[in-house]
């Protein structure tokens, strides 16, 4: 059985002790325990598992062969590296792994996760929600893809201020397009961003890249709106796929090329009344559970993760012309 402790208990890592009491419950881990700097949090920790302030005494004590790391950006690589050589042989760590000015430890971090046999897994968790996965499933019916628009807005995150918008909600849109094109490269052309309330990170970008196969990338997000607005269209030569993220319905719409080349009132009312197109009704599940779950067999099936950390780096390297 694996027995597995969770680093770090801020607001991401109460989502993951609560998905991982859970897979304990279902005898598909042993959850033993949580380390957090913050001694005033053993209280609240203890209703999932056994707290400890520092995570190197954890280590040491639980006998742990998996770690979940949800500690801020910067110390990621830091964490994983102690991690590493005290013994542990997998490794799921939260997104972004590096803030874009730690990518030089990043890559030391992948040095000896190679030398040592070690399984790191980034916890993109686009990859793993169910409509990421449909439209991946059902690609073929779009023909060739020819450009991937996304649009990911939100309210500012307080709680952080070491990652940009550029490294916490713009890499969730490159990985999901690198995930539909099998983890094709890209290559940035043009960069909009601004630093509106920050001095060190910027809270706008806005960028048109472009694939190893020609495919266009406009990609725009960004702390500024009062409203969670996560949308993606992927237009292939045959038809246009549409996934509203947040939609409580949970379906992926295809629409045909057709329909786009005569678009009047009468054709967008009937697209808001979903007469044209085909709807996919998707599975309803938490993407973080379905990501754990799969970090879990990984280690099972002793498989490399789908999004690895050499993935994970080369994504944030492409990132880097919007660093600020």
């Amino acid at each position: 059985m694996i027995k597995i402790g969770l680093i770090g208990f801020g607001t991401m890592g109460k989502n993951y002790a609560r998905i991982l009491k859970k897979l304990n419950n279902e005898n598909l881990c042993v959850f033993s325990s949580i380390s957090d700097l913050n001694p005033g949090l053993k209280f609240e920790a203890e209703k999932y598992a056994k707290f400890y302030q520092d995570y190197k005494e954890m280590i040491e004590k639980e006998d742990l062969n998996a770690v979940c790391i949800v500690t801020p950006a910067q110390r990621n690589a830091k964490v994983a590296k102690q991690c590493i050589q005290m013994g542990i042989s997998n490794i799921l760590i939260e997104k972004p792994i590096v803030p874009l000015a730690y990518l030089r430890e990043g890559y030391e971090l992948l040095k000896l996760a190679k030398e040592k046999n070690v399984r790191v897994m980034s916890a993109d968790i686009i990859c793993y929600d169910p409509a990421t996965i449909t439209l991946k499933k059902n690609l073929n019916k779009l023909g060739k893809i020819k450009a991937i628009l996304t649009i990911r807005f939100g309210k500012y995150p307080y709680r952080f201020t070491d990652v940009g918008v550029n490294e916490d909600l713009l890499v969730h849109d490159l990985t999901f397009a690198r995930y539909l094109l099998e983890w094709e490269k890209f290559y940035v052309k043009s960069v909009i961003k601004h630093p509106f309330f920050r001095e060190t990170q910027i809270d706008f970008v806005s960028i048109e890249a472009i694939s190893q196969s020609n495919v266009k990338l406009i990609a725009s997000a960004t702390w500024l709106s009062e409203e969670k607005i996560r949308l993606a269209i992927v237009i292939g030569e045959e038809k246009i796929a549409q996934i509203n993220f947040l939609d409580e319905k949970k379906s992926l719409r295809f629409l045909p090329k057709e329909m786009i080349k005569q678009v009047n009132f009468e054709v967008i009312k009937r697209i808001e009344e979903k007469e044209i197109g085909e709807a996919i009704p998707l599975e309803k599940y938490e993407p973080l559970e379905k990501e754990i779950k799969y970090f879990l067999e990984t280690i099972k099936n002793n498989e490399t993760p789908i999004t690895n950390l050499e993935r994970a780096l080369e994504t944030l390297e492409m990132l880097y012309p919007t660093i600020l």
